[in-house]
C-alpha cells in the first residue's frame, strides 16, 4: 500500500475517533473534508458551533485535525505552513491531534501568550510540541466549551442583527429608515449624511446625528477615512423595503446630480423587487425613450443610458426598443464641440459612442431575449464602423459561448435556438452573415467550456473544462459542421473558404484541459471521420491553397487518432496524390517543418531545393508556355496567401532567372502585372545571370516608364552591388513622382553595400535631405543594424542632415538609439542639442495642422537603452551642455532638461553630483531652482541624500525650500499593491534614521521634520488604502 494511502486510511480513522468525542450536546461539527476528502494543506478541515443542552450560542470556531497512530515520546511535529496558518487565520482555529491506536483527543489553541512563551517565530521549519502543551478531551466537555468560549468567534449577521434590535428599542422612530436610506445611498461622505438624512428624510438634525452615532457605536454601520458604509447588506435590503413603502424615489433625482451616484442608487435598488422600485423605473425609461426619440445631444443620451445599464434586466422589452431607435436612426446628431474649464477643448460623444454603449446593453439582455439581441448584433455587424462590427461579433460569440454559469441553469439551450433561427435563413442570408456565423460554428464545436469569476474583491477565479457529452451536445456539433460545410459550399472566394476549414479543423479537437471520458473521444472520432468524408468531396476541384490546408490536417488526424481508427484516411491521401498540379505547388509553397510528417526540415529543404533544380533543367523553349501556365496557376490566389510561405518560390523564380535569363526576362515581360510582388526575385536572378544587360536595360525601360519604380530602387539590396548611374536615375525619377518608400529603398541599397558605396555617399545625403523635406523618416529601420556604416560613413557637417530628419521621430526607440550611439560616442554636444531642438520641434508642430506631425510625440525619452552609455562616459561634456538649457525661462524646458539629465544619469553620477553641489553653494535663487528640478526627476532616490544634505545645510532656516526638499525626498516613484505608498514611506523612514545622528545641528533638525512629514503621509496613505479596500468590498469602486 502507498505511503499516501496508509495516510488517507489514518486520517480517515481519525475523523471517526473525532466525532463521537466531542458530545453533540456542547457542540456541533461539521466535517468539511466528510465529502471532499483530507488534504495535506494548511487551512480548515471543519467547523464547531458551541451550544450548550438545548440552544446553539452565538460562537464557532475552525479546526484542523492531523491524525498519527502512534504519538512517539509523547510528542507531535507541526509544519511550519500549519503554524503560520493557526496564527494568522482570522477566524479562531484548534489543532486536533488525535492518537488512532489509543483512541486519545489532543487539543491545542496558540493564543498571544502561547505564541510568546514558545518563540514560534525562531522555527523556519516547524516546531516539534510536547504533549504538556495540548489538553485532553475526556468528558470534560462543559469545562471545554465555557474554554472554547473564551476565543471562539461571534457571527457576524446575528450580532449585528441583535446590534440593530437593541438600537431599534432605544430609538424605535427612525432606526430602520436611515440604515436603509444608507443601503440606497452604497456610499455617502461623513460630512453629508446628516444633510441628507434631513433633507430626505425630513428628520431633525439632532436626531439624525444621535441615531448615526448610535449605529456607529453598535457596529451596524462601519466608518472610513471619509465615508459611512453599511456593514450588513441584509440588514440594509430589509431596511430598505420597509423604507421605500413611504419614500418618494422620484425626489431623489433632484438631491443627487452626480451621474455616479444614481448609477449606484439605481445599482441598489435593482436588487429590490418591490413595486414602488419597478414604478420608478417605468418612469425613468420612458424618459429615456422620449430623449432618444427626440434627441438634441448624444453626451446627454450616453448618460442616460449609463443609468439604464444598470437596471437593464428590469426593462428588457424597453431597453430593446431604444437600441432599435438609436441604431435605426438615418440623421444622427453630429459631435458636439466641448470645453472643460482649465482642460481645454476636447470632443462631445458620437453616434457611433452611443451604439457601442448599445451593445453593452444587449450583451446583458442575451440571455432574456435570445432572437431579438441576435438579430440586432447580426445588424451591427455589416456596419460600417470597424469598431462596432467587432464589438458585434463578440456580442454574437457570447451568446454562442459554452459559459459554464450559463450551462449551469439554462443547459445547451442558447445553442440550440441559435441553430434553430439560423437554420430557418436562405442561402443568401446564411452567405450575407458568413463572418458572424463563422464566429457562431467555432463556438459550437468548441469541446470545452470556459467562464469568471471574482472569489473575493481582488481575486479573479478562471474556469475551464471539458463539457459534459450528451444527445444535445452531439446533435450541436453535427448541426454546426453541416452548417459549415454549407458554408464552404456556398463561397466562391478562397478566402472564406480558408478559415472555413480552419474552423472545421476545430471539429477534431479534444479538449485542452481536464479529464475528459470516452465519451468525448468518440464523438470528436466520428465528427473527424465526418471531415474526412467532405474532404474527400471537395479535393478533387479545391485550390491548392484548400488542399495544402486539408494535408496538413491529415498529419493532425492520423497523429491524433491512428490510421486504423479512421476509417477514409488512406483514400483522401489517395485523392491528393493523384493531384499533379498540387506537387508543384506544395513543392514551391510551404514550410520545412509541414513539408513532411517523415522528415526534419534539413532533408526537406535539401529534396525541395534538388526538385527546384530539376524543375529549371526541365524548362526550355519548347515546353515554356506550359511551364508558364503551372507557374501562374502557383500564385493565382497570393494576395490572400502568407508571402513567407513563399520562400522556395522565390529560390526557385532567382534560381531561373540566373541559369535561364533569357526565358526569365521573357516570362517577366509577357507575365509582368500578373508577377508584380515576385519581380524582385526574377530581374535579381537575371541580374547576376551571364545576361546582366537583360536586367539593366528592362530597368531602365522601367524607370523611364515610372513602372515598378520599388523593384528598381531595392534590386541593389538584393543583389549586393551599386550602378551609381541607374541608382541616379532612380533618385531622379523618385524625386519627380514624390515616393518616399523608393527614397527609402534607396538609402538601404547605399547602406547595406558599404563600404562599396562610399563614392556615392553625396547621394545619400540628398536621399535623406529630400526625405526630411517630406517629413519621413523610416529609413532608419533599414539602416540600424548596418554595423560601422554610420561610424564610418559620415562626416561632422553629415551628422547635423541626419540629425535633423531624425527630429521627425516621434518616439526615440532602440533603432534611433543604434543611429545616435556613433554620434554620442564622437560629437556629445550634437546629442545633447539635438534634444534640446526636439523640444522645440515639438512645442512649434503640436498646434499646427501638419499632416508630418504624429498625435504622439515624445520629445525626451522616458529612459535610454544605449546612447546613455557613450553620454555618461563624457559627463564633463554633457552636464554643462545641459545645464545651458536652464538659461531659458521655461517650466517645459526646466522639465525636460531635469528628465534628460535622468535618462542619462539614472544612477546619479560624480561629475553631476559635484555640479550640483556648486550650484547649491553659490546660493543664487535659480540656480537653486536647477538644482531642485534635476532632483525631482530621480523620484527621492538615496543617492541623492548627499546632495539634499548640502542642500540643507546652505539654507537651514528657509522654509520655502525645506518644503521643497521634503517633496525631493518623499517621491516614491510607482508602487504596488493596495499599501504600496505606506511601505514606500516606511522605508523611507528608515533610510533617514543616520541623518538623526548627523554631527550638523540643521540635518537633525530637517531629520525631525521630515520623519513627522513621512508619518503624516502614512497614517493618511493607511486610512486611504483601508478604505479602497472596503469599498473595493462592496462594489463601489
Amino acid at each position: 500500500m502507498s505511503k499516501v494511502t496508509s495516510q488517507a486510511i489514518i486520517d480517515e480513522r481519525g475523523r471517526n475517533i473525532l466525532r463521537p468525542a466531542l458530545d453533540p450536546c456542547y457542540f456541533f461539527l461539521i466535517d468539511f473534508s466528510d465529502k471532499s476528502g483530507k488534504d495535506s494543506n494548511p487551512d480548515i478541515d471543519g467547523l464547531i458551533r458551541l451550544r450548550n443542552i438545548s440552544t446553539y450560542f452565538n460562537q464557532y470556531l475552525h479546526f484542523q485535525l492531523k491524525s498519527t497512530n502512534c504519538l512517539k515520546n509523547n510528542k507531535f511535529y507541526c509544519s511550519r505552513k500549519i503554524i503560520d496558518y493557526l496564527c494568522t487565520t482570522n477566524v479562531p482555529t484548534i489543532l486536533f491531534v488525535v492518537e488512532v491506536d489509543s483512541k486519545r483527543v489532543f487539543w491545542l489553541y496558540l493564543d498571544e501568550k502561547l505564541k510568546s512563551s514558545l518563540e514560534l517565530h525562531k522555527d523556519k521549519k516547524g516546531r516539534t510540541f510536547n504533549l504538556s502543551h495540548f489538553q485532553e478531551i475526556v468528558d470534560n466537555f462543559a469545562e471545554t466549551n465555557q474554554q472554547w468560549q473564551t476565543f471562539a468567534k461571534k457571527s457576524d449577521y446575528i450580532e449585528t442583527k441583535n446590534s440593530l434590535d437593541k438600537i431599534v428599542t432605544d430609538y424605535r422612530k427612525n432606526i430602520e429608515e436611515c440604515v436603509g436610506l444608507l443601503y440606497l445611498f452604497g456610499k455617502v461622505l461623513k460630512n453629508q449624511l446628516p444633510a441628507l438624512f434631513k433633507q430626505v428624510l425630513k428628520m431633525d438634525l439632532k436626531d439624525v446625528e444621535v441615531i448615526i452615532n448610535r449605529l456607529r457605536d453598535e457596529g451596524v454601520i462601519f466608518v472610513t477615512a471619509n465615508y459611512y458604509l453599511l456593514e450588513n447588506e441584509q440588514l440594509g435590503v430589509e431596511s430598505l423595503f420597509k423604507l421605500l413603502n413611504k419614500l418618494n424615489l422620484n425626489s431623489l433625482d433632484s438631491v443627487f446630480d452626480n451621474k455616479i451616484e444614481r448609477k449606484t442608487i439605481l445599482r441598489q435598488l435593482s436588487k429590490i423587487e418591490h413595486a414602488a422600485v419597478q414604478d420608478y423605473f417605468k418612469t425613468l425609461v420612458k424618459e429615456i425613450l422620449e430623449l432618444v426619440n427626440n434627441p438634441t445631444d448624444n453626451d446627454d443620451i450616453l448618460v442616460n443610458l449609463e443609468l439604464l445599464e444598470e437596471f437593464v434586466y428590469q426593462v428588457p422589452k424597453e431597453t430593446l426598443k431604444i437600441v432599435r431607435i438609436i441604431i435605426g436612426s438615418e440623421t444622427p446628431l453630429k459631435t458636439l464641440g466641448r470645453n472643460m474649464p482649465g482642460f481645454g477643448d476636447y470632443k462631445g460623444k458620437s453616434h457611433e459612442d452611443l451604439i457601442l454603449k448599445c451593445i453593452k446593453l444587449l450583451n446583458k439582455l442575451r440571455y432574456i431575449d435570445l432572437k431579438s439581441v441576435f438579430q440586432l448584433f447580426l445588424r451591427l455587424s455589416l456596419h460600417s464602423n470597424s469598431k462596432i462590427r467587432s464589438e458585434a461579433t463578440k456580442g454574437i460569440e457570447n451568446i454562442a459561448e459554452y459559459n459554464i454559469f450559463v450551462l449551469q441553469k439554462i443547459g445547451y439551450g442558447p445553442q440550440i435556438n441559435l441553430l434553430n433561427e439560423i437554420e430557418k435563413w436562405s442561402n443568401g442570408k446564411q452567405f450575407k452573415y458568413l463572418t458572424p456565423l463563422l464566429e457562431v460554428c467555432s463556438q459550437l464545436i468548441n469541446p470545452s467550456f470556459e467562464g469568471h469569476s471574482m472569489t473575493d474583491y481582488n481575486t479573479v477565479t478562471i474556469h475551464s473544462g471539458p463539457l459534459s457529452v450528451n444527445d444535445h451536445l452531439k446533435n450541436i456539433r453535427i448541426r454546426a459542421i453541416s452548417l459549415l460545410k454549407k458554408l464552404y459550399l456556398l463561397s466562391d472566394e478562397l478566402n472564406p473558404k480558408r478559415s472555413i476549414i480552419k474552423i472545421l479543423r476545430k471539429a477534431s479537437q479534444t479538449p485542452y484541459q481536464g479529464n475528459y471520458g470516452e465519451d468525448m473521444e468518440k464523438m470528436v472520432l466520428d465528427n473527424t471521420n465526418s471531415l474526412i468524408d467532405f474532404y474527400i468531396t471537395i479535393t478533387p476541384k479545391a485550390d491548392n491553397e484548400i488542399i495544402k490546408e486539408i494535408e496538413e490536417e491529415i498529419h493532425w488526424f492520423i497523429r491524433r487518432f491512428t490510421r486504423d481508427k479512421l476509417s477514409r484516411i488512406c483514400e483522401l491521401e489517395s485523392t491528393i496524390a493523384s493531384i499533379t498540379e498540387y506537387e508543384l505547388f506544395r513543392t514551391f509553397v510551404g514550410y520545412d517543418t509541414r513539408f513532411c510528417e517523415d522528415l526534419d526540415w534539413r532533408k526537406a529543404q535539401s529534396i525541395r531545393k534538388k526538385k527546384i533544380q530539376d524543375l529549371i533543367q526541365d524548362i526550355s523553349k519548347d515546353n515554356f508556355d506550359e511551364y508558364q501556365t503551372k507557374i501562374l496557376s502557383i500564385i493565382k490566389n497570393y494576395p490572400s496567401a502568407n508571402p513567407g510561405e513563399f520562400q522556395y518560390f522565390n529560390i526557385f523564380l532567382n534560381e531561373f532567372g540566373r541559369q535561364k535569363p533569357e526565358l526569365a526576362i521573357r516570362l517577366l515581360t509577357e507575365k509582368q502585372d500578373q508577377f508584380d510582388p515576385f519581380i524582385i526575385h526574377l530581374i535579381s536572378g537575371i541580374w547576376k545571370s551571364k545576361s546582366p544587360k537583360l536586367a539593366r536595360n528592362l530597368i531602365y525601360q522601367w524607370v523611364n516608364q515610372g513602372k515598378h519604380l520599388s523593384t528598381c530602387s531595392y534590386i541593389f539590396t538584393y543583389v549586393g552591388e551599386i550602378d551609381k548611374l541607374l541608382l541616379n536615375a532612380i533618385f531622379s525619377k523618385a524625386i519627380e513622382v514624390n515616393d518616399n518608400g523608393v527614397l527609402n529603398n534607396i538609402v538601404d541599397a547605399i547602406a547595406s553595400n558599404y563600404p562599396k558605396s562610399k563614392n556615392i555617399k553625396p547621394l545619400f545625403m540628398k536621399t535623406i535631405k529630400k526625405l526630411t523635406e517630406n517629413g519621413n523618416s523610416d529609413w532608419i529601420n533599414n539602416v540600424w543594424f548596418q554595423k560601422g556604416f554610420v561610424t564610418n560613413y559620415f562626416t561632422r557637417n553629415d551628422f547635423d542632415i541626419i540629425l535633423q530628419n531624425l527630429l521627425l521621430i516621434p518616439d526615440i526607440d532602440y533603432h534611433t538609439e543604434e543611429i545616435l550611439f556613433p554620434i554620442a560616442e564622437k560629437y556629445p554636444k550634437k546629442v545633447i542639442n539635438y534634444f534640446y531642438n526636439r523640444v522645440y520641434f515639438q512645442q512649434n508642430n503640436k498646434h499646427k495642422e501638419n499632416c508630418y506631425f504624429p498625435d504622439r510625440y515624445d520629445a525626451i525619452p522616458y529612459n535610454l537603452h544605449k546612447i546613455d552609455e557613450p553620454l555618461r562616459k563624457q559627463a564633463k561634456k554633457v552636464v554643462p551642455e545641459i545645464f545651458v538649457w536652464f538659461n531659458e525661462d521655461d517650466w517645459l524646458i526646466f522639465w525636460e532638461a531635469s528628465h534628460l539629465v535622468e535618462a542619462i544619469y539614472p544612477n546619479f553620477d560624480d561629475v553631476l553630483e559635484r555640479e550640483l553641489i556648486k550650484l547649491i553653494k553659490s546660493k543664487n535663487n535659480k540656480k537653486v531652482r536647477i538644482t531642485l528640478s534635476i532632483l525631482k526627476a530621480y523620484e527621492g532616490q538615496t543617492f541623492l541624500h548627499n546632495v539634499c544634505k548640502q542642500f540643507i545645510k546652505q539654507f537651514p532656516d528657509n522654509g520655502e525650500y525645506h518644503k521643497e526638499m521634503l517633496l525631493v525626498l518623499s517621491q516614491t516613484g510607482t508602487v504596488s499593491g493596495e499599501y504600496g505608498f505606506v511601505e514606500a514611506y516606511e522605508q523611507k523612514k528608515k533610510e533617514i534614521q543616520s541623518w538623526k545622528k548627523d554631527n550638523d545641528k540643521a540635518i537633525k533638525t530637517f531629520a525631525e521634520k521630515y520623519e513627522d512629514y513621512l508619518n503624516m503621509q502614512i497614517e493618511f496613505e493607511q486610512k486611504r488604502a483601508d478604505e479602497t479596500i472596503e469599498l473595493m468590498k462592496r462594489g463601489f469602486m
